[in-house]
Formats: C-alpha cells, sequence, structure tokens
C-alpha cells in the first residue's frame, strides 16, 4: 500500500507531529510540483501533500484519467490511509471539483471529512456548463487555448518535443473537467467551503465563484484576487494568508 501511497504522494515527507495536512489537487496540465515548494512557507504544523495524477512527472508512462466517476474511486483508495488525523483538501481549477467530488464520496461513505474544503479559478458545478470543448480542438487552437489562460510558460509552449510529451495529459484533464457534470441527486457537504477566485479571470466570475455557496451546509465564504485565473502564481502571498486565516477560523 505504502508504494501504491507514493505514486499519488511523491514529495510528500510524512510527519507525525503534524496537526493538519492539505492534499493539493493541480489544474488541469499541473502535476503534484505545483506545490512542491509550499512546505517552505507554512509553519511544521501543517503536512503538505501535492497530490500527482497519473500522465505526468514520475507517472508519465501510466494512462490519464479522462472521466470524474473513475478518478474519485481510484483517489479515495490510494489516499484512505491518510485520513487518520485533521486533513484539509485545495483544489486549483480543474482540481476543485476534485477536491470537492472527493469530499462528496466521503460524505457519502461515512468516512472522515476535511476540515475545509479551498475551490479555486473555477465556476460552480451547480451552474450548466454550455462552452466549447477545449479538448477536442485541434493542437494549434489547443495551444492558443492553454496560452490565452496564462498558465504555460511561453517556452514550454514553443518546445516541440515538450509538447508532444505533455500534450496528452493536458487533452486528458480538459476532458476530465469539460465532460464533469454535477449529479442531480447530490447533496450538499456538511464542510466549511471557501471559493477563491482572480478579479480579471475572464473565465470565473464573482457569481460564478459564490455559486458554490449552494454546495454546503457548512460555513461558506468567497474572494478574489487581484490576478487572472492563474492568481496562484501572482498572489500567492495572499493566499496562504487567507488560508491560514481559514485553518484558524474553522480548526
Amino acid at each position: 500500500m505504502q508504494s501504491q501511497l507514493k505514486k499519488w504522494l511523491p514529495y510528500n515527507e510524512p510527519r507525525s507531529d503534524s496537526a493538519l495536512r492539505i492534499f493539493c489537487f493541480p489544474y488541469a496540465g499541473g502535476g503534484a510540483s505545483a506545490f512542491r515548494a509550499w512546505k517552505t512557507r507554512w509553519p511544521q504544523s501543517v503536512e503538505i501533500c501535492p497530490v500527482l495524477f497519473p500522465g505526468r512527472e514520475i507517472r508519465l508512462s501510466e494512462p490519464p484519467f479522462t472521466r470524474m466517476d473513475a478518478l474519485i474511486p481510484a483517489l479515495e483508495e490510494a489516499l484512505a490511509e491518510c485520513w487518520d488525523r485533521p486533513f484539509a483538501l485545495f483544489g486549483y481549477s480543474m482540481g476543485a471539483a476534485v477536491a470537492f467530488e472527493l469530499t462528496r464520496r466521503l460524505h457519502q461513505r461515512g468516512a472522515r471529512l476535511p476540515e475545509c474544503v479551498w475551490v479555486c479559478a473555477r465556476r460552480s458545478p451547480i451552474l450548466p456548463y454550455d462552452e466549447d470543448q477545449t479538448y477536442l480542438l485541434p493542437d494549434p487552437e489547443f495551444r492558443a487555448k492553454l496560452r490565452d489562460l496564462n498558465g504555460t510558460p511561453a517556452s514550454v509552449l514553443e518546445n516541440e518535443e515538450l509538447m508532444e510529451i505533455i500534450l496528452p495529459a493536458m487533452r486528458a484533464d480538459f476532458e476530465l473537467n469539460e465532460t464533469y457534470r454535477l449529479s442531480e441527486s447530490v447533496a450538499p457537504v456538511p464542510v466549511p467551503l471557501v471559493a477563491l477566485g482572480g478579479l480579471r479571470d475572464g473565465e470565473v466570475s464573482n457569481d460564478q465563484l459564490r455559486a458554490w455557496s449552494a454546495l454546503t451546509t457548512g460555513p461558506f465564504r468567497s474572494k478574489q484576487f487581484g490576478g487572472d485565473h492563474f492568481f496562484i502564481q501572482t498572489h500567492q502571498n495572499e493566499l496562504f494568508h487567507e488560508m491560514q486565516t481559514d485553518i484558524q477560523m474553522f480548526l
């Protein structure tokens, strides 16, 4: 089981004295390395657990998931032994939907629930999805979309060999995110839910962020930072401050 867990949490350094674990789920095309440096910015009492999905980084040879209903059971099984102490979930863009669906599954199964769930840079899944399906675009248009989102460095987009390697996982992530639909029978989860976004994010409006409130019976709040869709890169200090405030409030 430990070897299975290590695949999903390759950069985690378990600590017996941690008071809280934060599991971090990346945006489409992202990997666990997006959160690897976070541990240097948090107190020793908080254990940062970057989650790595198949199809990228050291799991490049594994087929990526393209459907949420396949990913969530695999994720729950892989992380099952981690629920032995207080934990929280942080999901960014695609990862926000993953964090919410994992919480919902834990609730359905009567398992321990997170102390807080941060859903960032993603519209609430309670809203109808009527936008174009990016994952079906030809390569040039798909790369243009990645460039517009401002999350992939130009040096990566212009590296043909590297793009050939990472494009399959990127497309798979967009497919997972864009085909995900909230079940009509879904019940709100009884956990604190915090929706965070960027003021200049053309993908997610303030109203779309606030619509997450319908999916919790616990405390809810939303906040927008000054950045765009990837405010996680430009407003990290403010993000950490908000998260640490939430931890003090909800734990």
